[in-house]
């Protein structure tokens, strides 16, 4: 079995167990995060009193008239993973660190974020993008359910975590420009 195949094996394990809350209780780990503007990587300038926009807002400007299937099925993942995302942001900014309890929650909204990429049928020109996005989250995952299997993981890995949110962040924006979509109106720190 490849090293890429025992690790998404353990990922859909861990991911089962951290879904089904049998994980073992949490254990504090600090992760240094700064904010992170959504879809479009680090951002220095971002407020560090919340996510932009207010409870229950929308980060995502409403779709342009005639916007795609594809673009209106990318808003509607975003709307359905920002309450998960916006938890892990509160427990950061909270404390001022990310916690191993973080790790899972973080895990869970993007799971439903993929499931719904995945099912969306993209436009030639923003496919490969979007795959790409799949693939760096699906990456950034497994990091952090190492890192909650693992005490001292992510600090090991810290730069590997990092280049990959910033991937992500990076790869989301070029996806919602190719989908002629606005920038995110959030700013989250995640783990």
């Amino acid at each position: 079995m490849t090293r890429r195949r025992r690790l998404r094996a353990w990922l859909a394990a861990s991911l089962a167990l951290a879904c089904a809350g049998c994980l073992p209780a949490p254990v504090h780990e600090t992760n240094d995060v700064g904010p992170v503007q959504a879809d479009r990587g680090p951002d220095a300038s971002a407020p560090d009193t919340g996510v932009g926009v207010a409870p229950g807002e929308s980060c995502n400007a409403p779709a342009p008239n005639g916007a795609s299937e594809a673009a209106l099925g990318y808003l509607a993942a975003i709307d359905k993973a920002t309450p998960g995302w916006r938890q892990v942001d509160g427990n950061i900014r909270a404390t001022g660190d990310s916690h191993r309890n973080d790790l899972p929650i973080q895990v869970r909204a993007d799971r439903g974020f993929l499931d719904a990429l995945g099912k969306l049928d993209w436009p030639d020109d923003a496919e490969a993008t979007a795959e790409r996005l799949i693939e760096i989250i699906g990456e950034y995952d497994e990091m952090l359910l190492a890192g909650y299997e693992t005490q001292g993981f992510l600090a090991e890995h810290r730069d590997e975590v990092g280049e990959l949110d910033s991937a992500r962040a990076a790869t989301s924006g070029v996806l919602r420009d190719l989908l002629g979509l606005e920038p995110s109106r959030c700013t989250f720190c995640r783990p």
